[in-house]
C-alpha cells in the first residue's frame, strides 16, 4: 500500500474539504443507523405492542429510549402514528441533505487531487531530459495522463470514499443490530474476517493484472498516435490493412487483459454475497430458537436485527467493490509515480555561465556518443565551425547528423569528449540562455 498512501499525501491541502466530506458521512451513516432503528417503535404501534422499552441504566441510548416511550409509544395509535410519520420525514429529510453534501465535497477533493496529479505530471515530464523522449512513445505518456490518472481519480471516488462511507454504514448498522440482539450479531460477525481475507487474496491478484491491462493501454495508444502521425507514409505506400491488423492486435491484447482482471474483480461481490447469506440462514434458525425456545428475543426486535443485518450486506459488497477500484488506482499510481520519480535534467535548471553568443568558434572534439550500448552513433566526432562560416553535414540517414544537432542544443550530452563553445565546455554554460 505504499503507493497508496503516497497518493492519499495529495489530500494534505484539501484536507478541510475532506474534513467535511467526512463529517457528512458520519450524519449520513448516523442517520440511516437510527432510521433502521425506528423499525422497532413503527411495528409496535401497528401492532398494538406499546408498551414502550424496558431499559437498565442511563445513558445516551435510555434517554433516546425514554423519549420514544414519552412522546410517542405511550400516545394513543392514531397520534403515535402521527408523530412517528413527522419523524421519519424529519429524519430522511437531513439525511438527504447530508447525502447531497457530503457527494459534492468528495467529488470537490477527487477533482482537487486529480488535478494536482496532472499538473505534477506535466511539470515533470517539461523537466525531464530530451533522451526520455526518445526512450518512450507518447502514447504511453498520454495514456499516463488519460488512462491512468483517470484510475487514480476512481481509487479516490470509488475507492478511498466508499471505503469511509460503508464502512461508517456498516458500523451504524453493526450498531443497531447489537442493541437488537447482542447475540445474533456475534454470530454474524462471523462474515467479517471471511470477507476481509477473501478481499486481501483476491486485491493482490488485481493489482497485478490491472498493471498489465494499463500497459497493454499504453502499447495501444503509442500505436495510434504513430499511425496518425505518420498517415502520409501509411497511405504513401498503401500499409492501411497491414496498420490495421497491427492495430487489431493490439485491441485484442488489451481486451484479454482487461478481461482477465474483471474475471477475478467480479468473483468479490457474488462470494461476499454467498457468505452473507450463509450466515443469514445460520441466523434465522437461531433467532427462531431465541423468540420459540428461550423467549429472550421479542418478534420486532428480530426484524429489526433482520433489516440491519440484512443492510450490512450492501456495505459490505461495496467495500469489495472499492477493492478493485483501490487496486486499479494501485496499479496506475505506480505507473505515474515512475515518471515523477525521474531525476529531472541538470541543465534544464537555472545556474552556470550566461551566455553571451558565439564569438570565435564552435568546436566538437573527440566526441562520441549512442542510443544503444551496442550500437554507436559518433564514434570520435571533431571539427571546429568558425563564427559567420556555412558548414553541411552530408550523409546516409543514421549517420549521425541530427545527433549532432542535438548534442550542439544540448538535447544530449557526450559520452566521451566535448562540446566547446569560444573554449568553453557547453555543460558550464545555463543551458537556457544558451538555446
Amino acid at each position: 500500500m505504499k503507493e497508496y498512501l503516497r497518493l492519499l499525501s495529495y489530500l494534505k491541502p484539501h484536507l478541510f474539504e475532506f474534513f467535511l466530506a467526512f463529517v457528512f458521512m458520519l450524519m449520513f451513516s448516523a442517520l440511516e443507523g437510527l432510521s433502521m432503528g425506528m423499525l422497532s417503535p413503527i411495528l409496535k404501534v401497528l401492532f398494538g405492542l406499546s408498551e414502550g422499552f424496558r431499559v437498565s441504566g442511563g445513558g445516551l441510548l435510555s434517554a433516546a429510549k425514554g423519549f420514544l416511550n414519552r412522546y410517542i409509544l405511550d400516545l394513543p395509535p392514531l397520534e403515535a402514528t402521527r408523530r412517528l410519520a413527522f419523524l421519519m420525514v424529519l429524519i430522511y429529510f437531513f439525511k438527504s441533505i447530508f447525502a447531497y453534501l457530503q457527494r459534492v465535497f468528495s467529488v470537490m477533493v477527487q477533482e482537487k487531487v486529480t488535478r494536482s496529479v496532472r499538473n505534477d505530471l506535466f511539470s515533470r515530464i517539461l523537466g525531464l531530459p530530451y533522451g526520455f523522449f526518445s526512450k518512450i512513445n507518447s502514447g504511453e505518456i498520454i495514456s499516463k495522463f488519460i488512462n491512468d490518472v483517470n484510475l487514480v481519480r476512481e481509487a479516490i471516488t470509488n475507492g478511498l470514499s466508499t471505503l469511509i462511507r460503508e464502512s461508517m454504514r456498516g458500523t451504524a448498522f453493526l450498531i443497531v443490530a447489537f442493541i437488537a440482539s447482542w447475540k445474533l450479531t456475534l454470530i454474524s460477525l462471523i462474515l467479517v474476517p471471511l470477507s476481509a481475507a477473501l478481499i486481501v487474496v483476491i486485491g493482490r491478484k488485481l493489482r497485478k493484472r490491472s498493471q498489465r491491462a494499463q500497459e497493454k493501454m499504453g502499447a495501444l495508444g503509442h500505436h495510434l498516435s504513430e499511425t496518425l502521425g505518420g498517415i502520409k507514409v501509411v497511405k504513401g505506400f498503401g500499409t492501411e490493412e497491414k496498420e490495421f491488423d497491427r492495430f487489431r492486435k493490439r485491441t485484442q491484447d488489451y481486451y484479454w487483459a482487461r478481461m482477465r482482471f474483471e474475471y477475478l474483480g467480479a468473483m468479490g461481490s457474488p462470494l461476499t454475497e454467498f457468505l452473507s447469506v450463509l450466515v443469514a440462514a445460520f441466523i434465522l434458525l437461531y433467532g427462531a430458537r431465541l423468540i420459540f425456545v428461550e423467549r429472550s428475543l421479542s418478534p420486532d426486535g428480530f426484524l429489526v436485527f433482520l433489516a440491519a443485518a440484512l443492510s450490512l450486506m450492501q456495505p459490505l459488497k461495496k467495500l469489495s467493490q472499492a477493492n478493485v477500484h483501490i487496486q486499479h488506482g494501485i496499479a496506475a499510481s505506480r505507473r505515474i509515480f515512475e515518471i515523477l520519480d525521474l531525476a529531472s535534467d541538470r541543465r534544464e535548471r537555472a545556474g552556470g555561465r550566461p551566455f553571451r553568443g558565439v564569438e570565435r568558434e564552435i568546436e566538437f572534439r573527440d566526441v562520441h556518443f549512442r542510443y544503444r550500448k551496442d550500437l554507436p552513433t559518433l564514434n570520435g566526432v571533431s571539427f571546429k565551425i568558425k563564427k559567420g562560416q556555412k558548414v553541411a553535414l552530408v550523409g546516409p540517414s543514421g549517420s549521425g547528423k541530427t545527433t549532432i544537432a542535438d548534442i550542439l542544443a544540448g538535447f544530449y550530452e557526450p559520452e566521451k569528449g566535448a562540446v566547446l563553445i569560444d573554449g568553453i565546455d557547453l555543460r558550464e554554460y545555463d543551458i537556457r540562455s544558451y538555446r
